[in-house]
């Protein structure tokens, strides 16, 4: 057997010190600081990147600057605030949302107060008008790029915002496929898809979005009624 060396004494003594309970707690205190910087990094890009994407009409949206005048409000901004507390939840489950009723009602306003607090804890997030959306997929028609890497753009994101994905008067057969196909490659990968709609009432929904987008959008979505006056017409009179 061999006789331990200086190197030998040198590499026990080392082991030793790294293992004391002062270096276990301040390697553990390091990688704790790590983790912190790393999440406001990744927070600082998700609010950056949804900065940039929402412009300077839905920035700085929020539930408190929701302008109330109507009963029919106060349920549906209860839910939206209980969402909002449970973000991290409700997105981790891959919930959707469906803001649906007439026009100029804030839809987009409250969906944007959700997208924001998404950001605010870390999570990609972005929101789309649903024609500017077909008009990218369609001008890549032609290309050599696959279908699939067409709507990438929209699956990717944790939580994706579609604005009016269908007109009042119903969705073209092409629209509706490319539709389907990205809420359910969204709905595989558990990720959180959001819609807002110009209906009327709530079965008006499930005809211009066709009952095969409905059906599977409404796997575990929450739906709020916003019934209520526009408010441009409230602000004339």
């Amino acid at each position: 057997m061999n006789e331990p060396t200086q190197l030998d004494d040198v590499i026990d003594s080392i082991g030793q010190r790294i293992t004391t309970p002062e270096h276990v707690q301040a390697a553990a205190q390091a990688a704790r600081l790590d983790k912190a910087r790393e999440y406001r990094q990744r927070v600082a890009m998700c609010e950056s990147c949804l900065q940039v994407n929402l412009g300077k009409r839905y920035s700085e949206c929020t539930l408190a600057g929701f302008e109330q005048y109507h009963p029919n409000q106060v349920s549906v901004l209860k839910a939206i605030g209980e969402i909002a507390g449970e973000i991290d939840e409700f997105v981790a489950a891959g919930r959707g949302l469906i803001l649906y009723g007439p026009c100029g009602t804030g839809k987009d306003h409250l969906a944007t107060v959700l997208l924001r607090r998404a950001a605010g804890v870390g999570l990609s997030s972005r929101w789309v008008n649903g024609r500017a959306m077909y008009a990218d997929i369609k001008d890549a028609y032609g290309s050599e790029t696959t279908q699939h890497y067409l709507r990438l753009p929209y699956i990717a994101p944790d939580v994706l915002c579609i604005s009016d994905p269908a007109l009042p008067s119903g969705i073209s057969k092409d629209n509706a496929d490319n539709l389907y196909l990205l809420i359910n490659e969204r709905d595989r990968q558990c990720r959180s898809t959001w819609i807002t709609l110009n209906v009327d009432t709530p079965g008006r929904a499930r005809e211009v979005l066709t009952a095969q987008v409905y059906s599977r959008l409404r796997m575990g979505t929450v739906e709020l009624f916003c019934n209520w006056p526009d408010y441009r017409e409230r602000k004339k009179t």
